[in-house]
């Protein structure tokens, strides 16, 4: 007989009360922590991020926090680093249970179109496949507002 798992608030509480504290004292302040901010900007006036708070304005008794650093990725036409902002949802083990087990990668591109070739025919259904690295592609993906609770990022600026 498979049982219910019993969940304990207060202790659930007090867990991540301890995540996050510990999570904002190892933050350090990125060597990009300015691009990280302007991004953060550009990100609200997209709307695709809907609020930025002091940490004095959140409950961390109610919030997981996950740390956000730079990931430099090449010089831009205009000379300055182009910097992606990253999102450590793992460390606030709000993706504890999505992690690779293996590194995933194809031999050869002849051993990828092979591995498609099967899927179309097993699926029996015409594939497309394509490549495009589209700006901020990860964060286009609207957050239910029931997950909110555990997509608050922070970085030290």
């Amino acid at each position: 007989m498979n049982e219910e798992p019993k969940y304990d608030l207060k202790q659930m509480i007090a867990e991540r009360r301890e995540r996050n504290g510990q999570i904002l004292s190892d933050l350090r302040e990125d060597a990009n922590a300015k691009e990280l901010l302007k991004s953060v900007v550009d990100d609200l006036q997209m709307g695709r991020i809907s609020k930025v708070f002091d940490l004095d304005g959140i409950d961390l008794d109610s919030v997981s926090i996950s740390p956000r650093f730079g990931v430099e990725q090449g010089v831009r036409e205009d000379g300055t680093t182009k910097v992606r902002a990253v999102d450590n949802f793992t460390e606030s083990k709000c993706n504890a249970c999505t992690a690779p087990t293996e590194k995933l990668k194809y031999d050869t591109l002849d051993a990828f179109f092979e591995v498609l070739k099967i899927a179309a025919e097993k699926l029996e259904a015409d594939l497309e496949m394509f490549k495009a690295d589209i700006d901020s592609a990860f964060r286009r993906i609207p957050i239910a507002p029931s997950h909110r609770e555990f997509a608050y990022i922070a970085f030290k600026y």
